[in-house]
């Protein structure tokens, strides 16, 4: 029995890469909607380049610098929720706490200060 080529990769090789390339996208994409900077730079290589309109960001640093603050960055109400959803499954009670009033403002500052990339 031969194998079944396409170009110069058999079908075997073929479907490896599909699902190989399927699961880079759908991390890129989960790793993007959470905000998951770390992981998502894992996926670039240090000599990435991404061109948005006129403008190129080479190098992964100047990548997921642009992608983490221009791309994904949120509105401050969804960073705002995360930070009380994530202080409420910890035990704190939500009044007072949100809305996020000035008793609140310095944790949730060093919060966002630990999530910047």
């Amino acid at each position: 029995m031969r194998a079944i080529k396409i170009g110069d990769v058999d079908a075997l090789q073929r479907v490896v890469a599909v699902h190989a390339i399927r699961d880079l996208v759908v991390t890129y994409a989960m790793a993007f909607d959470d905000h998951d900077w770390a992981r998502l730079g894992s996926l670039w290589t240090d000599d990435a380049a991404f061109v948005v309109g006129d403008q190129a960001f080479e190098g992964r640093e100047a990548v997921m610098a642009f992608l983490s603050t221009c791309l994904g960055a949120g509105s401050e109400q969804e960073r705002q929720e995360e930070f009380v959803a994530g202080r409420v499954a910890a035990g704190e009670q939500i009044d007072g706490l949100y809305p996020l009033g000035e008793r609140w403002r310095p944790a949730y500052e060093a919060w966002l200060a630990e999530r910047k990339p």
